[in-house]
């Protein structure tokens, strides 16, 4: 577990060094850190998995070409910046810290896996999407061979979507304490931290809104002409990070457009770069797609116009635009029920008086956010999992993760728009989205989080010279939440996760009946403590331990064999040893 904190730091560390050449303005370079290292995390996890290397021994080499660099940077010294801004997100942080649990995460977790073990290529992933985010958690994985110290990506892309909305804030001309109280608000908003996306998961959204704001910093600063080779690497990224999702592709090839159009003058070197890292990092999965099955966002239809690509299934009909005719959607956005919204009680509002503010504030930022806007609207799964449902937005608006970066974004040129009544706007936001989180948790849990966020926090302030001291007990902090939690952990399948986890390294059998299921959900919390077993879907010869999934959940065991006996039974599974 050590060893890969130890990477992430250094890692940040060392990028944090380096770009001092380019980069003096404190904030702007820790920006630029984190989104290097969770660049440079994706690529190494990436490019070693289609090596077939991903060992331990892998990730030494680049640690310690960081070494010198990072050193620098801790010599230096670091600064806080607004320290009156970190006691809530370290809280909402402890509070929301546990054994990665969430469904999505965990059927990706089965496809990472066969990263690990060097059985499969990167192409080898859910749905054929990109999986260069996955790919990150790949270093901490082969290193730590625990889910301990899986939230400290996570936590960084987080970190750099509030550093973003500040230099954003910055730039538009809001005084620092106002500031920091939008910062906080934007960043207490739910699906930053828990249910299917956040910090508590492994998904890619946080990365997705990461790139969101990094690039309206850039549109920025394109549109008052102050945009320069530091824009242009921030861009580069942007790029890499909205095109996670299915959707980026479009939004990287309309910026281009727009560019070329506008300037219709090109940086080849600097384009030709940035073009070689998009495609070595996301941009080979699209080809692929496109030469395999004449699709690039394959298995899913697309439908442009006159334009048809083929797949396996047309999902155009789960959009909020095909559902536009339903009341409902209507009532979910702009008068949700109980009155507050799940993004806040003065959300319906943000909706309705954004686009006037930005059309004050900046017409390029107006522009970019349309663009999200549009994407998000068409998007698929942006309303249901299915036609003619809203089970997705019905449910706390979850495809607002999708827009988690543009909401900060909004929030704060909002803020720049009101001047003093933007304390006003930040208030009531910040503190309604709180009201929301604690329904949902105890107090004592709540107060203990709040807790531990104070007693790092006056450390912080006491060891100023000791920056480092006080990022090791935010992290060993964070780490013993998770384990703390371990025993709430799957409470449908807790009496075979118990039986499993401690055991001795042993062959289990993954039987499922669907691999599109939930069932492949598993892989992950069989391999037991440590990473030790090996984990097959499917029976293997020798094999300790079977396992069933139950599919639909509390059905009745479907497997079994003379020389096994069923060891333990849970609402979700059915264990079997030999």
């Amino acid at each position: 577990m050590a060893l890969a904190a130890a990477w992430e730091l250094l890692l940040v560390l060392g990028a944090f060094g380096v770009l001092g050449r380019w980069q003096q303005r404190t904030s702007e370079r820790w920006l630029g850190a984190l989104a290097c290292a969770l660049a440079a995390g994706g690529l190494l996890g990436t490019w070693l998995t289609w090596a077939r290397w991903n060992h331990p021994a892998a990730y030494a080499l680049p640690a310690v070409l960081l070494c010198a660099p990072a050193w620098r940077t801790v010599r230096e010294g670091w600064s806080w910046g607004q320290w009156r801004v970190w006691p809530l997100p370290l809280a909402l942080l402890f509070l929301a810290l546990r054994p990665v649990g969430e469904v999505d995460s965990l059927y990706n977790l089965h496809f990472v896996l066969g990263w690990l073990e060097n059985r499969t290529t990167p192409l080898d992933y859910a749905f054929n999407y990109a999986g260069f985010w996955e790919a990150g958690l790949l270093p901490a994985l082969a290193l730590g061979r625990s889910d301990l110290v899986m939230w400290l990506r996570p936590a960084e892309a987080l970190l750099a979507v509030g550093l973003g909305a500040w230099i954003l804030g910055e730039e538009l001309g809001v005084e620092r304490r106002l500031r920091a109280a939008s910062v906080a608000a934007s960043l207490a908003f739910m699906h930053f931290w828990w249910g299917q996306s956040g910090v508590a998961t492994v998904k890619n959204d946080l990365m997705v809104s990461a790139g969101q704001v990094m690039a309206a910093l850039v549109v920025l600063r394109l549109a008052r002409g102050t945009a320069g080779r530091w824009e242009a690497l921030l861009a580069g990224l942007a790029a890499v990070f909205v095109s996670t999702k299915s959707s980026g592709p479009f939004l990287v090839g309309a910026a281009a457009a727009a560019w070329l159009a506008w300037r219709r003058r090109v940086d080849w070197p600097w384009a030709c770069s940035l073009g070689a890292l998009w495609m070595a990092s996301v941009g080979f999965v699209y080809a692929a797609n496109l030469a395999r099955f004449g699709n690039p966002f394959y298995p899913f239809t697309l439908k442009i116009g006159p334009l048809l690509l083929p797949g396996r299934a047309d999902q155009s009909a789960t959009s909020i635009w095909a559902n536009l005719g339903d009341q409902r959607l209507w009532r979910l956005f702009f008068w949700p029920e109980g009155g507050v919204s799940p993004a806040g009680l003065l959300f319906p509002l943000f909706l309705i008086v954004t686009p006037l503010v930005l059309w004050r504030v900046n017409r390029g930022l107006l522009v970019y956010m349309g663009a999200l806007a549009a994407l998000y609207v068409f998007g698929i799964y942006s309303a249901g999992g299915a036609p003619g449902t809203l089970r997705f937005l019905e449910a706390d608006l979850s495809t607002l993760r999708y827009m988690g970066g543009a909401l900060a974004v909004g929030e704060i040129a909002l803020v720049a728009a009101l001047g003093r009544w933007g304390w006003l706007f930040a208030g009531v936001q910040g503190v309604s989205r709180l009201w929301l989180m604690a329904r949902r948790e105890s107090a004592i849990a709540e107060l203990e989080a709040l807790a531990l966020a104070a007693c790092v926090c006056v450390a912080a302030w006491r060891l100023k010279r000791h920056p480092a001291a006080v990022v090791a007990g935010v992290i060993a902090v964070g780490c013993w939440q998770v384990e703390r939690k371990r025993g709430a952990w799957l409470p449908e399948m807790s009496e075979v996760w118990r039986v499993v986890y401690d055991a001795p390294a042993s062959k289990v059998s993954l039987v499922i009946e669907d691999e599109y299921s939930p069932q492949l959900c598993a892989h992950w919390w069989l391999m037991g403590r440590g990473l030790r077993h090996a984990v097959s879907v499917g029976t293997q010869p020798g094999a300790r331990y079977v396992v069933w999934p139950r599919w639909p959940e509390g059905a009745p065991a479907k497997w079994s064999a003379p020389e096994y006996r069923i060891r333990a039974e849970a609402r979700g599974a059915v264990l079997w040893e030999r």
